[in-house]
């Protein structure tokens, strides 16, 4: 009887092994969608990212722009306006119409406030449009745009990946 008991165990703990399964990270759905890694740094400064928005529009000369809207220790827009044409690998250089930023440090007395910022030198780098997982990735390379309004700049350095439709929030 002990004999038979202990092959039954056996054949018992062997058919597990194939039946029991594991959490894995093999979904049918891709999990990064929209997902966000940024390390950004403004005019000097960590900037941290909880909130994402973006959309792909038509504009008014039919063409179809890229705008994020971005929250956290400020509110940062990202507009591309070639977004036809858009590749990765392309890099839009100094006074590049293409390319705008809009930025808002929440603080009274920064006077230009959320306006839009036009691309006067460094460089930002498309590192990679990514549709299939819904994100854009953009490498700021001591990018500095200027507020026409009042003759202010801001210095954006470091990665930004962002999604091309819709939100996402980090925890």
């Amino acid at each position: 009887m002990k004999k038979y008991l202990y092959l039954f165990f056996v054949a018992l703990f062997a058919t597990m092994s194939f039946t029991l399964t594991s959490c894995g990270d093999d979904d049918d759905e891709p999990n990064n969608s929209g997902e966000t890694a940024s390390a950004l740094t403004i005019n000097g400064k960590k900037v941290a990212f909880d909130s994402y928005y973006s959309q792909l529009q038509k504009r008014y000369d039919n063409r179809t722009m890229f705008w994020c809207q971005i929250k956290g220790d400020g509110s940062l827009d990202v507009n591309l306006y070639n977004w036809e044409s858009l590749t990765s690998g392309y890099t839009y250089s100094s006074n590049n119409e293409d390319i705008a930023i809009a930025y808002d440090t929440y603080e009274s007395d920064y006077s230009c406030g959320h306006e839009i910022y036009g691309f006067s030198s460094g460089s930002v780098k498309v590192v990679k449009v990514d549709e299939a997982n819904n994100s854009v990735t953009l490498f700021f390379n001591k990018a500095i745009f200027n507020c026409d309004q009042d003759n202010t700049k801001i210095t954006i350095d470091g990665t930004l990946v962002m999604p091309i439709d819709g939100h996402k929030y980090v925890d």
